[in-house]
């Protein structure tokens, strides 16, 4: 993947008056990779294995120091995440070296802010599995040098998206961002506990998200809100429900709402674009603009969104129509019963 997809231009979001910053950062074994040699030799003080979330954070302190220089302002910074995304923005939010980097934060399709539960140990295990495979003893002294000398394509061997589940088993070598306690925390319990920076968010995810109604996305998008509302952060929950009409689905999937969110849905779908497409990339792009601007969606011609709480439960809902909606989430008994069976 990338930061350079069409539907992610952030043209149309500019001509609305925001500067719109897109970065790249590393993934795979290049992203998150430890070995027990390294943890000793802790070159870097601390900073060690969760290098994306480390390149997250050096792009944030980039547009510091470099946004009032493009005309925006550094002390006004919203991060925005779909997806892996998402939970970047909860790993940000929570990561005591990305306070003071940003003011706002979007999390689309995030799921629950949960941390992997997977240790400094295991991802030492994994990069030693992965040394092996490369015929190097992850113990021998040259070790470090031998793993630095493989070529790139040696170390990435075909690692993308269609190839990930098969490098996730029996004996995974790779693994998401996980609580190193410096870079990254458990952002489910330092959510719980307060202990992280309370700005704005909008948090939600698509009608026909991954899992479904009570999956991880939907159930856990609503379950992060409760959360972060309860701790004093204030909220904004919407749920992306709607299908362009060119396209023949019972319901939003993943990742539908990006090009919308950018305005962009005339670049997503061209000649079958309609008007009733051309509205819903208004609305939804002139709440996030609001949104990014003064940390409340609410704005003139806007129908009003309520923020956050769990005891309300109120979502704004982007509907079928291509009109907003807010009101109580009507799966709301249906997730809450869905987690009492589990529990």
């Amino acid at each position: 993947g990338g930061a350079s997809p069409p539907t992610y231009a952030g043209a149309n979001l500019a001509r609305q008056g925001v500067m719109v910053v897109s970065f790249n950062y590393r993934l795979g074994r290049l992203g998150t990779f430890a070995l027990p040699q390294l943890t000793r030799a802790d070159a870097d003080h601390g900073l060690i294995a969760n290098y994306l979330t480390m390149d997250q954070i050096a792009a944030l302190r980039w547009v510091r120091r470099n946004a009032a220089a493009f005309g925006g302002d550094p002390g006004n910074v919203t991060i925005v995440g779909e997806s892996a995304g998402g939970m970047s923005v909860h790993t940000l939010v929570t990561a005591p070296l990305a306070r003071g980097l940003f003011r706002k934060a979007v999390v689309m399709s995030g799921g629950d802010a949960q941390a992997m539960p997977v240790r400094l140990s295991d991802v030492e295990a994994m990069g030693a599995d992965f040394a092996r495979g490369k015929g190097i003893d992850p113990a021998a002294p040259d070790a470090l040098a031998r793993l630095r000398a493989l070529p790139a394509d040696r170390i990435v061997d075909g690692l993308n998206l269609a190839t990930l589940a098969a490098a996730l088993t029996p004996r995974p070598t790779i693994t998401r961002p996980f609580p190193d306690g410096k870079v990254v925390v458990d952002s489910g319990a330092a959510y719980a506990a307060g202990r992280f920076v309370r700005v704005p968010m909008l948090i939600g995810a698509t009608s026909a998200d991954i899992g479904g109604v009570t999956g991880p996305m939907i159930a856990g998008a609503r379950s992060a809100a409760a959360t972060i509302s309860r701790a004093g952060a204030p909220v904004w929950a919407y749920r992306f429900s709607y299908v362009p009409e060119s396209v023949r689905a019972p319901g939003a999937y993943h990742a539908t709402d990006i090009p919308f969110f950018f305005d962009n849905q005339a670049i997503k779908y061209g000649a079958a674009t309609t008007a009733r497409d051309q509205a819903m990339g208004r609305t939804i792009s002139a709440y996030l603009v609001n949104f990014a601007k003064r940390g409340d969606p609410n704005g003139p011609g806007l129908p009003a969104w309520p923020r956050y709480a769990a005891a309300t439960d109120q979502l704004m809902d982007f509907t079928p129509a291509a009109t907003a909606r807010a009101g109580r989430d009507p799966w709301g008994p249906q997730i809450d019963a869905a987690a009492t069976t589990v529990r």
